[in-house]
């Protein structure tokens, strides 16, 4: 990865150009309060920023182009490995992901979060997704004991080889999400059962 932030707090990212990673152009694990903002991150092999666990992300004014390579090879992958692991507070406000071989920005495997103490919180504001091979926006599978809120706001997604937005496997006592002007235009592929 090209940068690698593991167990701090208050840290700052503030315009950076990440290109060309052999992982991913950023990952965060065990984060607090870490805002990365008016940065651009091109050609990653694996996914543009990967959020494993966090309270408190602020992505900001961020372009992601081009990420491929190794799956999942998404734009913005919010998933996390273990039910110990948090996702909350996170915010991606005026995030452009253009071009990746996997999903744009997707929220998925929040089932881990069973047993997490504290509940989701995932606020996609104002955000462009387009030219993906995948979904645009995936959040799946959101089974019973995930609790908290997903919420896609003012955002767009265009030219997807599968969904604009995909909600999947989601029980009905876990996570809410929310969908608030959202548009959705050349989806060229149909999902299948995987």
């Amino acid at each position: 990865h090209a940068l690698q932030i593991y167990k701090a707090a208050n840290v700052v990212i503030d315009g950076c150009h990440i290109m060309d990673t052999g992982g991913d152009g950023v990952y965060l694990r065990d984060v607090n309060n870490t805002i990365i903002r008016r940065s651009r991150i091109e050609r990653a092999y694996r996914n543009g920023i990967s959020i494993i666990s966090a309270n408190g992300v602020l992505l900001e004014d961020l372009e992601i182009i081009d990420t491929n390579g190794t799956a999942p090879r998404s734009g913005v992958d919010i998933e996390p490995n273990k039910p110990t692991d948090g996702l909350q507070n996170i915010t991606l406000r005026r995030v452009l992901v253009d071009g990746a071989g996997g999903c744009g920005i997707e929220i998925k495997h929040a089932w881990a979060l069973k047993q997490s103490p504290v509940p989701v919180s995932v606020l996609v504001d104002s955000c462009i997704v387009r030219n993906i091979a995948r979904s645009g926006i995936p959040i799946m599978p959101l089974r019973a004991g995930a609790q908290g809120e997903i919420r896609i706001r003012n955002t767009s997604t265009e030219n997807t080889g599968c969904a604009g937005l995909l909600i999947g496997d989601k029980a009905s006592d876990g996570a809410v999400v929310i969908v608030e002007s959202l548009s959705v235009t050349t989806v060229s592929g149909a999902c299948d059962d995987s």
